[in-house]
């Protein structure tokens, strides 16, 4: 595994428990203010991500080791994950009558954690900032 991918795999990691406690914040939150059924909704809105999130970080970690097959992986993964969110979604609102707003937000909230990790993640701070 090259270093490009460890990388990757470490920023996976980091990125990973990061939206896990967002989701459980935002549970929290619709727990305090709804009840349990939404904020189990809003924990498979943000497992549904967690889960998207994941097998990005597996393409990208196998493009950045096979450089000539690594648009094909990200490609292929993207239009993977674009179906598994879509049918996520459709399972649990359609059949697992999920609440469709904290399914949603609950999504986004954890979907929103990419640019605070890739923010945090991508500059190395060098103490010379002002």
């Amino acid at each position: 595994m090259g270093v490009a991918a460890q990388r990757v795999i470490t920023q996976r990691q980091r990125l990973l428990f990061f939206q896990l406690g967002v989701g459980v914040l935002c549970a929290g939150f619709f727990l305090f203010h709804s009840g349990q059924w939404q904020a189990l909704s809003a924990l498979y809105g943000s497992g549904l991500c967690i889960v998207s999130a994941f097998l990005l970080g597996g393409g990208v970690a196998r493009a950045a080791d096979q450089a000539a097959f690594g648009a094909w992986y990200l490609y292929g993964g993207a239009v993977g994950r674009f179906v598994l969110v879509l049918v996520g979604l459709a399972v649990g609102m359609g059949v697992l009558r999920l609440d469709p707003l904290a399914v949603l937000v609950g999504f986004v909230v954890a979907q929103l954690a990419f640019p605070f990790v890739a923010g945090r993640g991508g500059r190395k701070s060098t103490g010379t900032e002002s």
